[in-house]
């Protein structure tokens, strides 16, 4: 699985880039601009302001967008990811900007540093593409310091488009109620179809998982849903819906409609789940 897993990201780690020659200052700057065009809150939550001076590690650095943010707000910063391409894309990004860094291929279930080695450990839209993914929370509590943090974003469950557009459109819509709702997820929760491995969590699962850090704080935002040809709609733009006669899929629609009708904050059916565990 785990080879699977990388071939499947070697070919084009995530990133969107629209303008500017393959590497060039602009076209690393067009992939930061559409990260934070499409993932608003991104600044708030990562606080890449915060770490001056400060050992930052992020894991799954992909092209390097969010760690090349930490190291121009002057935070010492560490990538590591399981793919070739990734490592490549970040080290040459780093360099491009004139930004100090290190960048590491690892093997996805151990983080090659020693105890302590970190105030912040990141990582943002990566662990749940992982079945490594306890390893590696126990591990960024090995290497934080005391009183350091954990931040990550995973995909959450109950949100607009696990159940719109996973289970309602490619299974329900699709004809194929015998198909494994994971292994639906996996195929269809990325823009590049056939991802090997995703897994959706709530938010008192994660505080769990997460016992043994001193204090785990959870939020949801990214309220959006894709249909079969667009992506991100807002969930605003709410979509039509039969029942499906599967209790959790209607119990959720109904729940989303009502607190849609009544102009309640749809934040808490968003896609993406926000923890921060502080060691």
């Amino acid at each position: 699985m785990q080879e699977t897993i990388v071939d499947y990201w070697n070919v084009q780690p995530p990133f969107k880039a629209s303008v500017g020659d393959e590497g060039s200052p602009e076209w690393y700057r067009s992939i930061t601009d559409h990260r934070h065009r499409v993932v608003p809150y991104l600044a708030d939550w990562a606080r890449f302001n915060a770490y001056r001076g400060k050992r930052v590690l992020e894991i799954g650095c992909g092209a390097g967008t969010d760690l090349a943010e930490f190291a121009r707000h002057g935070a010492d910063v560490t990538g590591v990811d399981i793919t070739d391409a990734a490592v490549e894309l970040a080290k040459r990004r780093l360099a491009v900007e004139g930004l100090s860094g290190r960048v590491l291929k690892y093997p996805g279930n151990r983080l090659p540093f020693e105890a302590g080695s970190f105030d912040l450990v990141y990582s943002c839209g990566v662990l749940h593409h992982t079945p490594f993914m306890d390893d590696l929370l126990a591990e960024a509590h090995r290497v934080l310091v005391p009183g350091g943090q954990l931040r990550m974003m995973l995909y959450h469950r109950r949100s607009l488009l696990y159940y719109y557009s996973i289970l309602y459109l490619r299974q329900h819509r699709a004809g194929r109620p015998d198909l494994d709702r994971e292994a639906v997820l996996s195929r269809y929760s990325e823009f590049r179809t056939g991802c090997p491995y995703t897994r959706v969590f709530a938010p008192e699962e994660m505080s769990a998982r997460l016992w043994y850090f001193d204090r785990v704080e959870t939020a949801i935002d990214y309220p959006v849903y894709d249909t079969e040809t667009d992506r991100k709609l807002p969930a605003t733009d709410r979509p039509a819906v039969e029942p499906t006669g599967v209790p959790d899929v209607d119990a959720f629609f109904a729940e989303f409609a009502a607190a849609a009708a009544a102009g309640e904050d749809l934040r808490r059916f968003g896609w993406h789940l926000l923890v921060t565990a502080t060691r």
